[in-house]
């Protein structure tokens, strides 16, 4: 789970996510029913898988709440073949 905060840096909830595959431009959601603490989200898990290469794939993420928007650039990889792992991106994000 990585951080969304607004520009004091305070926590901001209710945020939508989208998760896009760069190299097939597929939308990947998370599978399971996380519990998230407010100010925080998920990009992906381990349903995702089958998707990404063991190498790493490049993840582009939108999140966005009301007229807010923001876009960050992640790699994940699969380096056992089972879970997914975060190979670079922030670990906190400012909506503007």
């Amino acid at each position: 789970m990585d951080q969304l905060v607004d520009d004091r840096g305070q926590p901001v909830a209710g945020a939508a996510v989208t998760a896009t595959l760069v190299r097939t431009g597929q939308t990947l959601e998370p599978t399971t029913l996380m519990l998230t603490i407010p100010g925080t989200y998920v990009v992906i898990d381990d349903g995702s898988t089958h998707l990404l290469r063991r190498s790493g794939d490049a993840v582009q993420v939108r999140i966005s709440k009301g007229a807010a928007a923001i876009t960050a650039d992640y790699v994940f990889a699969v380096p056992d073949g089972c879970h997914v792992s975060k190979v670079s991106g922030p670990n906190t994000v400012t909506l503007p």
